[in-house]
């Protein structure tokens, strides 16, 4: 049984109600799950940013066998007291072997705390962006050769610009460098927003307007209903990164 803590960095308590979640470490949940096996899996919810830093909580690393740290309205170069925290526990994580999985926020402190760097991106990107994938990327994600991009929804100010030593950057966009990157076999980063849908698009949008240039909310809006986002390979990579250990499918035999 895969044991998997999520590590949520940002309790959003007004979210509609009709949405089905209300922080978004539970709709990264209920992205990973799967009807067909989910009782198979064990999933635990740790709010790391919580009311205050006595109420934050963060797993024993030697209890879960994968973590996973999804998006935040916070920024890694925040000073704010759960975030040293968090980057010592993903330091330990790390050396310990167990499987890493980032996606924005998530993506950008793990590469933080693992030496890689983060900083501002002005203006804010809102969007479905068209990402570039590396060899390397298309087989950990189970994709054919001839399929060389993938669209996502991405929401961010920040971006990581240099990955942790070590690291391999398999996908990159116009405006980031860094997409994604794999550490090892067990470390995963993606800028992007694969768990979200059009109905959370929606909700963020009018709250990050303010960070957007003049006509940026027209043109969002634009793309989001041209483009149909694809998110369901990093779905199964993560997974099988969470649930057997390893980005690489070569390594299950397949």
């Amino acid at each position: 049984m895969p044991r998997v803590a999520v590590l949520d960095c940002d309790v959003y308590k007004d979210f509609p109600s009709d949405l089905g979640f209300q922080y978004y470490g539970e709709r990264t949940q209920q992205w990973l799950s799967d009807v067909d096996d989910d009782a198979a899996w064990s999933w635990t919810q740790f709010h790391v940013n919580a009311e205050s830093i006595e109420a934050s909580r963060l797993p024993d690393v030697d209890d879960y066998d994968g973590f996973v740290i999804p998006g935040s309205r916070f920024n890694v170069t925040d000073d704010l007291p759960w975030i040293p925290p968090l980057v010592e526990f993903i330091q330990d994580a790390h050396r310990q072997g167990k499987a890493l999985f980032g996606m924005c926020f998530g993506h950008q402190i793990i590469a933080h705390a693992l030496g890689g760097k983060v900083q501002q991106m002005p203006p804010f990107n809102f969007t479905i962006d068209d990402i570039s994938l590396q060899p390397s990327a298309q087989r950990i994600l189970g994709l054919p050769t001839e399929k060389r991009n993938l669209l996502l929804y991405k929401a961010h100010g920040y971006q990581v610009i240099e990955p942790p030593p070590g690291a391999e950057v398999v996908a990159s966009s116009g405006r980031t460098v860094v997409e994604m990157y794999r550490l090892g076999d067990r470390t995963f980063g993606c800028q992007g927003h694969p768990e979200f849908t059009r109905s959370v698009m929606d909700v963020l949008l009018p709250r990050v307007a303010n960070l957007m240039v003049e006509g940026g909310v027209e043109m969002a809006q634009r793309v989001l209903n041209e483009k149909q986002p694809e998110g369901e390979p990093l779905r199964q990579l993560a997974r099988r990164l969470l649930a057997q250990g390893t980005l690489d499918p070569r390594d299950l035999g397949s």
